[in-house]
């Protein structure tokens, strides 16, 4: 996971605001990681509410976007040469590709 300092920074660019502003607490130690992004629990400092403040790692994005390409540079030669098992690999690769890029749009999530 990303160390607390860079979470700190993406937080107060992201909010446009120092994070002791915002937040009467924020856990230093995520709460839970993964590749795309990591979870912090905090308290909000206007009202005390309790909040999940979920940070994408740096570079993810890209990280995922270049995998995909080579993902689908592979689905298609293994198609062209009859080597995927009559899946067309490459609609399943492109179907993906259109549902991938949102994952990283911690917006769409919180609307949820």
């Amino acid at each position: 996971g990303l160390p607390f300092w860079q979470v700190k920074r993406i937080i107060e660019r992201e909010l446009r605001a120092p994070i002791g502003q915002i937040f009467a607490s924020l856990d230093e130690t995520p709460a839970a990681t993964a590749s795309i992004a990591q979870v912090h629990f905090g308290t909000l400092a206007s009202d005390g509410s309790a909040v999940a403040v979920k940070v994408a790692c740096v570079g993810s994005k890209g990280k995922m976007l270049s995998d995909m390409r080579t993902m689908l540079r592979v689905a298609v030669a293994l198609h062209r040469f009859g080597l995927d098992g009559g899946l067309d690999l490459p609609t399943i690769m492109r179907a993906y590709w259109d549902i991938v890029p949102d994952e990283f749009d911690l917006r769409i999530e919180a609307a949820k």
